[in-house]
């Protein structure tokens, strides 16, 4: 999981962090700030979602004894749950009323900025578009079981 988040997080601009269990189970408290010492909101979010979202698949993939999974299959899986979660927030952002628990559209747009497919193709609002995916591709299925441990 790590290459497709690295490939996805470079698109931000920044380093991916070398990744421990400690951070993992801190990926909530991670902090990113730009030169001027501000908060990076949007990258925050970011980060905490590619983790919490490759750990889960991970431990998704590690207890499936019915299945061997296909390098192919795991990079699909990984696509499909990020893309997931993108769709989750553009539908919840769309229904931003000013209230605390609502996911407010500037945070989103700032969230997945720069990890889109075809970003320069989208409109500002990409938020109300149907379809946006993130800028990893899926692949086709070449059948090669491994290990996905």
């Amino acid at each position: 999981m790590t290459v497709y988040t690295n490939k996805l997080w470079e698109n931000t601009g920044n380093q991916w962090p070398q990744i421990t269990y400690g951070k993992i189970l801190a990926c909530g408290l991670a902090q990113f700030h730009n030169k001027n010492n501000q908060l990076l909101y949007g990258k925050n979010r970011l980060y905490r979602i590619l983790i919490s979202e490759s750990a889960f698949l991970i431990w998704k993939l590690c207890y499936d004894e019915t299945k061997w999974h296909s390098k192919t299959e795991i990079h699909n899986q990984w696509v499909s749950s990020i893309n997931q979660r993108l769709t989750l927030d553009c539908q919840i952002a769309r229904t931003y009323t000013n209230k605390k628990e609502n996911l407010n559209p500037k945070l989103v747009l700032h969230t997945w900025s720069s990890c889109l497919y075809e970003e320069e193709k989208l409109p500002d609002d990409w938020i109300r578009q149907p379809g946006v995916l993130v800028g990893i591709p899926y692949l086709k299925n070449n059948r090669s079981p491994t290990r996905s441990v």
